[in-house]
Order: C-alpha cells, then structure tokens, then sequence
C-alpha cells in the first residue's frame, strides 16, 4: 500500500515538474519552492513507514529479550526474511532516487530565478531555513542511528540519554554527527549475525532515508548560497577571491551561517568585503 503512495509522489512531482517548464503553474517561486521541498519529506516518509514495519520495539524489555535470543539461535533462518525485507523496499528505494533528482532540479530553478529577479536576501533567509530543516532531519536521523547503537549494546547509558545525545550533536553540529553514524552504522552491521541484521536494518534504513533528506537540505542550502555569491560577484558587490572562498566555506556546517550573515549585511551596505 505504502508503495502506492511512493508512486502516487513520484509521478505527482513529474507532473509538477512538466507544468512547471511548460509555464502552466500558478504558484510563484516561493510556492514552487515550498512544494518541491515537501515532495523528498513526503518520498522519505513513505519509505521509512515501510521500512519500519517489520520493526521490533527495543524499549520493551521482554519484546527486546525474546528477539534478541532468537537471534542467537536461529541463523540459519535469516536469508530468507531478510530478502523479502530487501525486495519489499527495492521498489520504493528505486522511486525515491529520480523523485529527489526533479525535485532538486526544481528547487534549483525556483532559485536561479529569484536570484535573477534579484532577490537575493530572500535567498538567503531561505537558505537559512533550509539549513535548520536539514539539522531537525539530521537528528531524526541520529536518533534511528543511535536505536542500532542502543540494540547494539555498544553504550552502557540509558536509551533517554541516547536520545538526548543525538539530537544534541546533531543540532550542533549541523548535521554532521548524522553522517558520521550513517557511516558507522553499516560498518557495524558488517560485524553482526544475519538475524542481527534484521532486528537492526529497519532502524539503519530509516536513519539512512532521513539523513538523506538532511544530505537533500544542505546541499540546496549550499547551492542557494552559491548562486547569490555569483550574482554578487557578476554585479562587483565582492571580489573574485572572496567569492570563491565564501563558496568554498558555505559547504561547512555552521561557517555557512557565518557567511549567509556576512553576505546579507553586504547587500544592505553594512560593511564592505
């Protein structure tokens, strides 16, 4: 079922993106914008409530205890539930990637052209929403991470204050912890039984969809960035060098904040760079 509604998006942001170039849409940039940011939320979510279907609860202690020791016991009867757990998300995992692409491809659009209309600073506000949107998945993401790690029993601490490390981290460091657990996250799996893998893979799955999402946010933030730093420099409003340094720097957690700031006092004439 949930399969269908991944499929009922995919081919709702073809349409969006078709009408879109033919000039038959009445939304303006900014609505463009918002509906092409909704659509990776809405793929993601629809992905990650099937991929969590086949999920144990590991807050409950006897549920947790009784998988666990089956886990131990029986491995040879892993392959198969695992390879219908991998076909059951095949399906959506294939529509969630050329979903992302248009919608990226859209929101890049909407961009490009409020930049040239010479919005620039409202670029920017946005881009700072972007990057906050980004921090709030990356600590969704953090904590289906941190559930491995807890089913792991890698950490001798309490599951609350997994949770609260995570998202934690996660928020300061702008996504970045998300990352280094969707790294070490398969890493651990590697090491672990087949059974094991089952227990843990809808969590790793889920941590997986949504920190791509975050992946989604941060680099159109960048990109949002990128574009009015370009127009700046085409319009003389900052020079070659800084523009390509100030590029460089937006792809870097929290230093982008600094330089969305620095960026948006230039274009109200606050200072000079």
């Amino acid at each position: 079922m949930l399969t269908i509604f991944s499929t009922a998006v995919l081919i709702g942001t073809v349409a969006l993106f078709a009408a879109d170039k033919k000039g038959k849409t009445n939304l303006n940039e900014t609505g463009k914008l918002c509906v092409y940011m909704i659509i990776p939320v809405a793929a993601a979510l629809f992905f990650c409530l099937n991929a969590m279907s086949p999920a144990i609860d590991v807050t409950d202690p006897d549920t947790y205890s009784s998988v666990m020791s089956d886990v131990n016991a029986s491995e040879e009867l892993a392959p198969d539930p695992l390879w219908r757990y991998l076909k059951s998300n095949m399906a959506q995992l294939i529509m969630l990637i050329p979903t992302y692409i248009i919608a990226f491809i859209g929101c890049l659009s909407a961009v490009k052209n409020e930049v040239s209309a010479g919005k620039k600073d409202e670029v920017l506000k946005k881009a700072v929403r972007m990057i906050i949107a980004g921090t709030v998945f990356s600590a969704v993401s953090a904590v289906f991470a941190l559930i491995v790690v807890y089913v792991a029993g890698s950490f001798a601490i309490s599951m609350i204050g997994l949770l609260v490390v995570a998202v934690c981290l996660s928020l300061v460091s702008c996504g970045v912890f998300a990352i280094v657990f969707a790294v070490i996250v398969p890493i651990m799996l590697l090491f672990a039984g087949t059974n094991f893998i089952i227990v843990c893979l809808p969590y790793a799955t889920s941590s997986f969809i949504w920190g791509s999402v975050f992946a989604f946010m941060h680099i159109l933030a960048l990109c949002m960035i990128i574009f009015v730093i370009r127009q700046m420099y085409t319009e003389n409003h900052i020079t070659k060098k800084k523009s390509i340094l100030f590029g460089i720097l937006s792809a870097v957690p929290v230093i982008n904040l600094v330089i969305i700031i620095k960026l948006r006092k230039k274009l109200k004439g606050a200072v000079h760079i």
